[in-house]
């Protein structure tokens, strides 16, 4: 795969095992994470980087290393895949991954064939994200039927950006289209939601 992939986790046992893994996956190079600015500069030379976590790396370097990803000047890094594996994701790291805009949370079995498969998913096809002051990733949240973006500019009825890009592995990220949105105040939103409630009641 004509990709790079960053390891986020320990120099040991999960990290060495994610290397492997990402090795027999076919990426082109494989580099444990040090800085944001190598992640940077690596997109000019291998334009898709994924940035490959594992889940006993710590909620506090997950949470940070996330953060720089999706806030990076370089699109080619903000847009980029962030995946987590874990054997067995409890609530919080869950809540963690969907809050920092993880494209996705890998669970056992770990096998090349099956990750290859999920990684490959994520390349060559449009794609949609959600920008807001404290929030950038894919849509996680859904009231009457309608995508939102989860972050507190739902409850606040502020703007925020959709982005429908493609990532492509001999150019990077192709922007589609970009649109500013405003979300529905709050006391709309809990009128969609009492509607979409009751008819969940009857149907039931």
């Amino acid at each position: 795969m004509r990709a790079t992939a960053f390891i986020i986790g320990p120099r040991d046992g999960s990290g060495t095992g994610l290397m492997d893994l990402c090795l027999g996956i076919g990426f082109e190079s494989v580099r444990r994470f040090s800085q944001i600015e190598e992640a940077e500069q690596q997109v000019a030379k291998t334009p898709v980087c994924f940035f490959v976590f594992t889940a006993d790396v710590g909620t506090e370097k997950l949470g940070s290393v996330s953060k720089a990803i999706r806030f990076s000047r370089n699109r080619q890094v903000r847009y980029a895949p962030m995946v987590c594996f874990a054997e067995s994701p409890g609530k919080q790291l869950v809540a963690l991954c969907i809050q920092a805009g993880f494209d996705d949370i890998l669970i056992p079995p770990f096998s090349v064939k099956r990750v290859g498969e999920r990684l490959k998913a994520m390349l060559e096809q449009p794609m949609t994200f959600y920008e807001t002051p404290d929030y950038i990733g894919p849509d996680r949240r859904k009231r009457a039927g309608r995508k939102t973006p989860p972050s507190s500019a739902l409850e606040k009825g502020n703007e925020y950006r959709q982005i429908d890009f493609v990532r492509k592995t001999g150019e990077g990220i192709s922007i589609l289209r970009e649109d500013f949105r405003r979300t529905p105040s709050l006391r709309a939103a809990e009128r969609d939601g009492s509607a979409f409630f009751s008819r969940a009641a009857a149907s039931a």
